[in-house]
């Protein structure tokens, strides 16, 4: 296998305008010279140019064959135009895409940040295009973990879907809008694999008076059951890894509490566990990546020191001083034991992990691969990679390249 296997996911150009459409080819004249015939197998249209850096990697398959792409593009009103795009791996090939401009059309903010609903927020949820668009969705996001595309979310068996409008949850089955899950601020929807529950989380109040407390919720599929508070799980965030039975997720609960992975079962009553940590006191998380198993996690993390930096400032209340130097550094561990596996000061920031503990590190656009005992060697994708990758399985990784998906074989 090559050093780096480029799959070649050149992805559509997302700007605020289409593209100007082709002119049709002319017919040839009448005194054309005939064409030769043409060659039985032909060569694989070519894919328009995508705009550099406007596409995520949402999520990939549990078996590495699909990866959930989501344009993140955004407009002069802070909007992404909601747009999905499914690509299989093994055939380099778009199985899907979609855009939901009905649905990227609803408000961003439906509360205030004092309290109460803001003025003019109104949702407007009787256009036929969001029921639409909400029934082509749920097919889309139904095979990846929890059904789970960011602000929008689908059952296993897409009939089901609940999205943001604004910062509240509504819920819709077959494109036909029931429910809004809570009137305080709720984000991120989640349905567990055997359908029968909706999970998201909730505002309940804040850590330290400003920064928001969230915790999980669950609830019935549909929404109109009362939703049940999950203990255990305040500071809820990305990434998760979920199993049949279980997902496994980041939290940080305070601004000056450790990192843990929390594990919650995906079947009723949802009691939490508080595995491995990291962090806490002066040491913050900046981010941390969970292996695709969440067997392992690593995060990278940054500590204000007692020492001036002379090339930093802050102003506050009229009066400006030195701010204090900051110590960069990453760490992994075993998820279950909290056992450290690699920790050092600066290098760079923390990619991916396997399930073996092998840690990808992304330092001035070069990817370094550290084994639990510190051995490491350089992954050498060719051009510029983004920050987070991705392991389909122990040898192989997935990276994005300005919106082109490559897999890398990490032995070599």
């Amino acid at each position: 296998m090559p050093r780096a296997l480029a799959l070649c996911l050149v992805l559509t150009s997302c700007g605020d305008t289409k593209p100007d459409t082709p002119a049709p080819t002319p017919a040839p004249s009448p005194r054309a010279e005939a064409a030769e015939p043409p060659d039985p197998t032909p060569p694989r249209p070519a894919r328009p140019a995508m705009a550099r850096e406007s596409w995520f990697v949402q999520r990939v398959s549990a078996d590495g064959k699909k990866v959930l792409l989501r344009d993140t593009t955004r407009d002069a009103q802070g909007r992404e135009p909601l747009r999905y795009r499914v690509i299989l791996t093994d055939a380099n090939t778009i199985e899907s895409d979609v855009s939901l401009p009905a649905l990227a059309a609803l408000p961003l903010e439906t509360l205030l940040d004092s309290g109460g609903e803001k003025p003019g927020a109104k949702l407007d949820l009787n256009d036929p295009a969001i029921s639409s668009e909400l029934i082509k969705i749920g097919p889309i996001l139904a095979p990846f973990a929890l059904g789970h595309g960011g602000r929008i979310a689908a059952s296993p068996d897409g009939a089901h879907v609940a999205f943001n409008a604004g910062d509240w949850i509504l819920t819709a089955e077959r494109g036909v809008i029931g429910a809004r899950l809570s009137t305080a601020a709720s984000y991120d929807p989640w349905f567990t694999p055997d359908g029968k529950t909706l999970i998201y989380r909730r505002m309940t109040g804040t850590f330290d008076g400003i920064e928001g407390k969230y915790e999980l919720y669950a609830t019935s599929v549909d929404g109109t059951a009362k939703p049940s508070r999950i203990a255990g799980t305040a500071g809820a965030w990305e990434p998760f890894v979920a199993t049949k039975d279980a997902v496994r997720f980041i939290a940080t609960a305070g601004p000056h509490a450790k990192t843990c992975v929390v594990e919650v079962p995906l079947v009723a009553p949802f009691k939490a566990k508080r595995l491995g940590c990291v962090g806490g006191g002066a040491i913050r998380t900046s981010s941390c990546v969970l292996s695709p198993s969440a067997t392992w996690a690593a995060c990278s993390t940054v500590q204000e020191l007692a020492e001036d930096d002379p090339n930093s400032t802050i102003t506050v209340r009229g009066k400006t001083r030195h701010s204090k130097k900051l110590e960069f550094a990453m760490t992994s561990f075993e998820v279950a034991t909290g056992k450290v596996g690699f920790s050092q000061v600066g290098l760079g920031s923390v990619s991916a992990i396997s399930d073996d503990g092998k840690l990808v590190v992304h330092r001035s656009q070069q990817l370094l691969l550290i084994d639990p005992a510190g051995a490491s060697h350089e992954l050498h994708p060719q051009g510029y990679v983004s920050l987070f990758t991705y392991f389909t399985d122990a040898t192989h990784l997935i990276t994005e390249q300005h919106g082109d998906i490559v897999v890398l074989d990490i032995t070599r």
